[in-house]
C-alpha cells in the first residue's frame, strides 16, 4: 500500500483495530481515532 494517494492525501489503514468487549480504553481509542480524523479533514 503506498503513503500517499494519487489525490496527494495520506492513505488509511484498511483492517480494523483488534475488538474486546471487555476494553477498558475503547473509549480513549474512539476519540483519539476522531481526532485524527478530523485534523486530516475526513469528518
Amino acid at each position: 500500500m503506498k503513503e500517499t494517494c494519487d489525490c496527494g492525501n495520506k492513505t488509511l489503514f484498511s483492517r480494523p483495530v483488534k475488538y474486546t468487549p471487555n476494553d477498558k480504553f475503547s473509549s480513549y481509542k474512539r476519540k483519539a481515532k476522531i481526532a485524527i480524523y478530523a485534523s486530516r479533514g475526513l469528518l
